[in-house]
């Protein structure tokens, strides 16, 4: 989910973790409202309807999240192969079979 640049926080994919805070800002005022509704009220009922739809929003989103962030590291990955195999071949270096049939 992030990337370390000397010891800080970054988030591969800065929109699903702006959307995750915004999502954990509406549980915790749900959690907060629920306490004042009187027990059983509709609001009540509304509260906890808002909170569950948030949270499960923040789990699916969360999984996204994880999948991007795994895909953009495999490019990553891919890009620096494709590059030593660029660079080993500019420079008359013999390729390793495994990154020459990874690039073809």
């Amino acid at each position: 989910m992030w990337t370390s640049k000397a010891g800080k926080y970054q988030p591969l994919c800065q929109v699903s973790h702006d959307l995750l805070n915004q999502l954990a800002v509406i549980v915790g005022n749900c959690d907060l409202l629920s306490k004042e509704a009187p027990e059983g009220s509709e609001n009540g009922r509304r509260l906890l309807r808002i909170r569950e739809v948030a949270k499960e929003m923040a789990a699916q989103l969360s999984h996204h999240q994880c999948d991007i962030d795994a895909r953009i590291r495999a490019a990553a990955m891919q890009d620096q192969s494709l590059s030593e195999v660029v660079e080993r071949r500019s420079s008359g270096q013999p390729t390793p079979v495994g990154l020459l049939a990874e690039t073809e």
